[in-house]
């Protein structure tokens, strides 16, 4: 008995401890969930001192959770878990990935810009997992290094044969935007890596011009072609700054290099080189039609002034338009975008290419005619009417917004042939993004909202909501819906006829308590439009601006997190 009794005594005891150990956050429970969690607590305790040699414990664990958990929670502690910097260097080679990946994004809270924890980050940059790639990289940018060791991290990761880790670190780079340049300035220097700096430079445009000089100097030095043309096309993305390499662009135009002399034609006239009018002069009557294009067209972008070199240049990019060479319909579909050429010389060769095979020929044909602006509008609008051109041709009148007010009639016309639902739907964004002038489609529009097709009853109620006040005649049609079982029919209708009538008290007592459980939802855009349409109420809707709040302070999506923040204004908040 009195063994059984002190056993007993002893029991109680170490659960105590186990208990209170768990309690303070200190010892980890013998079941993994209760460890989980005490970890969890390690990170808000506030107290590093106690909270990172426990950690480091469970860094070690063979529960792999415990281990990627102890690393996000150390980060968590930032720069007050700095002596956690050696293990989670160490954990950025664990067999799982997830550990690796928190061990990194914990390196760069905790600010450690040691020799041996950035080597360690440059190593995992590299790692065959992008994800892992990406959160060394994230928090090597965080680390704050000066232009030159970042410029030398970036290069060792460069210098791997992991595409996928050269991807990210241009998208790192570019994410920094003008911020970027004393490193991208280092990068051209360094012949690893100056192609990948191109690379970064020709995304981040017009802001990085600041590299001009970097560019201009590489031109003068790089023996690669490939970087050489790289630098080029950089040079044409940073505009006006790119002038400072002019003349050595305008000796490219001699290379015996097809693409780069095409290349340096470009960037004359994206750059607006005019002291290299003569140089492109002498080229633009040459047998090559690619590069006589190229060149009458810089030249058109350097002497806006002059209608005849416009309309030469116009009437070369439309004759470039059924070239066999995919490369050049391309380039001429942009060319002519970004000439901003006649409407009557290039619209009907455009509608022409419509139907091209090629994707990136499509794209760019859309590009342009929506370049064109309302002129386009009726032409693009015929040609709906047949049947392979007509995708394209609404995608295009999508992109007019209410530049396309002339094609309604078309757009309601297709709508009453019963076309099929995909293009029907395609049409009802298109009428969404004319808005208001779309008006006359109200009627067609409410048939779909009394068809038995989900997808297309959606898209007529956004359409509805989006030309707003003036398709009023749609409210009962609406109001039916917020009886609907589909809950996003009932909050669509609600979130449309706040539209329609934005200052009706009724309305607004009946509709917005069903609008905002659209904050609510999954989709981006209904979370988007919901807050919108909130904002629109103003200070009449009671309730409302609570949860804006929320919504401004939450949200995942910055966009929405801005728009409820602007929404708020309305409500003095």
């Amino acid at each position: 008995m009195m063994i059984a009794k002190d056993y007993s005594v002893l029991r109680f005891g170490s659960m105590m401890i186990a208990f209170l150990m768990l309690f303070v956050g200190t010892a980890l429970a013998q079941d993994s969930t209760s460890q989980h969690a005490a970890i969890d607590k390690l990170a808000s305790s506030g107290n590093a001192a106690k909270a990172v040699p426990q950690l480091l414990k469970t860094l070690q664990s063979s529960d792999t959770q415990a281990r990627w958990r102890s690393a996000r929670a150390l980060g968590n502690l930032g720069p007050a878990a700095i002596k956690a910097a050696p293990a989670l260097a160490k954990a950025l080679q664990d067999d799982n990935r997830s550990v690796k990946i928190h061990a990194a994004v914990a390196l760069g809270k905790i600010g450690d810009k040691s020799l041996a924890t950035v080597d360690a980050l440059i190593t995992a940059a590299a790692d065959s997992e992008g994800q892992v790639s990406r959160a060394a990289i994230n928090s090597i940018r965080r680390l704050q290094l000066s232009p030159a060791r970042l410029a030398e991290a970036i290069e060792e990761v460069l210098k791997s044969d992991k595409h996928v880790a050269m991807i990210y670190a241009v998208e790192s780079a570019v994410e920094l935007g003008a911020g970027a340049t004393p490193v991208l300035n280092e990068l051209l220097m360094h012949p690893n890596a100056a192609y990948w700096a191109c690379i970064a430079i020709e995304e981040i445009g017009p802001a990085a011009k600041g590299t001009a000089g970097g560019l201009k100097k590489l031109l003068d030095s790089t023996e690669d072609n490939a970087t050489r043309l790289q630098a080029i096309l950089a040079l044409a993305a940073i505009g006006n700054a790119g002038r400072v390499a002019a003349p050595e662009l305008a000796s490219l135009l001699q290379s015996d290099d097809q693409a780069t002399a095409r290349a340096a034609a470009y960037a004359l006239g994206t750059t607006g080189a005019k002291q290299a009018s003569n140089a492109l002069q002498k080229i633009a009557e040459v047998d090559d039609p690619f590069l006589r294009m190229v060149a009458n067209w810089s030249l058109a972008k350097i002497h806006p002034e002059s209608d005849q070199q416009t309309e030469k240049a116009a009437k070369l990019l439309v004759a470039a338009l059924g070239s066999e060479d995919v490369v050049m319909r391309t380039v001429a579909a942009k060319g002519l975008q970004q000439l901003k050429a006649p409407p009557e010389v290039v619209t009907p060769a455009l509608i022409e290419l419509i139907d091209d095979p090629h994707p990136t020929v499509v794209a760019n044909v859309i590009d342009a005619l929506a370049s064109l602006g309302p002129d386009v509008a009726g032409p693009v609008g015929n040609a709906l009417d047949n049947e392979e051109l007509r995708d394209v041709a609404v995608h295009v009148l999508h992109r007019l917004g209410p530049q396309a007010a002339d094609a309604v009639p078309n757009l309601i016309a297709c709508l009453e042939d019963g076309s099929d639902p995909d293009f029907c739907h395609a049409v009802h964004a298109a009428l969404a993004a004319v808005g208001p002038e779309a008006a006359d489609a109200t009627d067609v529009l409410i048939d779909s909202l009394n068809g038995d097709h989900d997808d297309l009853r959606h898209s007529a109620i956004y359409a509805i909501g989006k030309i707003g006040p003036s398709a009023n005649k749609a409210s009962n049609a609406l109001k039916e819906l917020l009886n609907s079982d589909d809950n996003f029919d009932r909050i669509a209708a609600a979130w449309a006829l706040l539209r329609l009538n934005p200052s009706n008290p009724d309305t607004i007592k009946a509709v917005v308590p069903v609008v905002a459980e659209g904050l609510k939802m999954e989709d981006e855009l209904v979370r988007l439009e919901c807050v919108i349409a909130l904002g629109n109420t103003g200070d009449k809707a009671a309730g409302v601006a609570s949860q804006l709040k929320k919504v401004a302070e939450n949200d995942p999506s910055e966009a929405v997190r801005d728009a409820a923040k602007e929404a708020l204004k309305a409500f003095g908040s």
